[in-house]
């Protein structure tokens, strides 16, 4: 009975979160179970009681080590920031063409909005603000930007990759079937691609056409030569450190998944929403069904705010603090946003005597960089997390990694392109997980 019990109270985390305390708790309840468990088999003389005794002196002192306990917290705390980031992930999975359409207008959408944030960067880069100042402005502009993507639906590609890798642990974790993991992952680059596709295809065309309208109505460019002529030399490969900076936005890009995560977390644990939604001042202030709109306007974004709100302070705030606090030059690379500088940039040299094709060329061919770079570090590392947060053996997953080349091998354009419907009999990425 005491297991039972025990075991509806594993299950109800699934639902309402976890803290510390209470895996603490878990933990111990079920070390002393086992314990008196091992003492009644004992003493009814069906088990070794110098066995016992071992078993016993082992597990008091793996409980009193503080690296198995932070071991044991830190998994089950990653497991539920995983499966958090994992429902958000499957919002991002194109399995049809209709889906594809949808989230190749709102990766349009952000690509639009995408373009005053580059020229809010540029205006707050170019005013005499002291390094905090500065730093902070370009934080809530990148933040302000990203909360708006996140309010109105729009699709940022770079926030894809760290999600819809949680997504895959669940599917691989789920076993069902070779051929299912194989469409999943497909269902996932097809996503990636219709999503940066849409950010740069938007952001860079309508970059340029505010040059032009800057042009015609002002009569200079919207940047000055000099910082038009830096911006787009600061791109080249292999001439500048724009590999690493890209880089280390990836890891930014998986911050800011855990970030969101934690908040999900968190919130699902304190009841947040349903606080909100039964808060006898916000009834009495807003009514009771906008008080209901709160609460489920609070869980639907609630965990996407917070990690935009993250990712708006890291790629913003940090490198102004590393490289004028530190001393050390640091800069962020992240793809859309670097594809509406160097349209900016370019748009602004075109007819001076500092426009350079061979440069242009580079500058572009950097974007794709940038862009395997941010999804690839995000993607990798999300998905390591959630894998070790899920007890999923990478050895074991050999088999699915020959099926998934082969499928690549035989039929690209499935990883790329979404088909007309999707395929039939194939699981969908929520089915088992509680997450529907």
């Amino acid at each position: 009975a005491c297991r039972s019990s025990l075991a509806r109270a594993a299950a109800l985390l699934d639902d309402r979160g976890v803290s510390t305390d209470l895996v603490y708790r878990m933990e111990l309840l079920d070390a002393q179970l086992a314990r008196l468990d091992a003492l009644l088999h004992a003493a009814a003389g069906q088990e070794d009681r110098r066995i016992l005794a071992g078993r016993l002196v082992r597990d008091a002192a793996r409980h009193r080590s503080l690296r198995a306990h932070l071991g044991v917290t830190l998994k089950r705390l990653a497991r539920k920031v995983v499966e958090h980031t994992g429902e958000t992930g499957e919002h991002y999975i194109v399995r049809d063409r209709k889906e594809w359409n949808l989230i190749g207008w709102a990766a349009a959408a952000a690509g639009l909005l995408t373009v005053v944030t580059a020229v809010g960067k540029y205006a707050i880069a170019g005013l005499p603000l002291s390094p905090l100042v500065e730093g902070t402005g370009l934080a809530l502009n990148y933040a302000v930007s990203f909360i708006l993507m996140q309010l109105f639906g729009m699709t940022l590609a770079s926030k894809q990759p760290a999600m819809t890798a949680s997504a895959l642990a669940a599917g691989l974790e789920r076993e069902d079937g070779l051929d299912e993991e194989v469409e999943l992952v497909a269902a996932i680059t097809r996503s990636q691609t219709v999503a940066t596709l849409g950010n740069v295809l938007a952001t860079m065309p309508a970059c340029l056409l505010l040059c032009w309208i800057w042009m015609k109505a002002t009569g200079h460019p919207i940047l000055g030569h000099a910082t038009a002529l830096h911006g787009v030399e600061t791109l080249h490969p292999w001439k500048s450190w724009t590999a690493v900076y890209a880089i280390f936005t990836g890891v930014c890009l998986w911050a800011q998944s855990l970030a969101a995560g934690w908040a999900g977390n968190w919130a699902a644990y304190r009841q947040l929403p349903e606080a909100i939604a039964a808060s006898a001042r916000i009834r009495e202030t807003l009514g009771a069904r906008a008080a209901a709109a709160l609460g489920e306007a609070t869980r639907k974004h609630l965990s996407g705010i917070v990690g935009y709100v993250t990712l708006g302070f890291l790629l913003g705030f940090v490198p102004v603090l590393v490289s004028k606090f530190i001393g050390i030059h640091l800069e962020v690379r992240h793809v859309t946003l670097q594809a509406a500088s160097l349209a900016l940039d370019l748009g602004s040299l075109w007819g001076t005597a500092g426009w350079n094709w061979p440069l242009a060329l580079w500058g572009l061919g950097s974007i794709a960089l940038i862009g395997v770079c941010n999804f690839g570090v995000s993607f990798w590392l999300a998905l390591r997390t959630a894998m070790r947060a899920r007890d999923l053996d990478p050895k074991g997953r050999r088999e699915f990694r020959r099926r998934l080349l082969r499928a690549l091998n035989r039929q690209p354009g499935r990883f790329l392109w979404a088909p007309a419907k999707a395929a039939p009999g194939r699981l969908d990425p929520s089915e088992g997980t509680g997450h529907a």
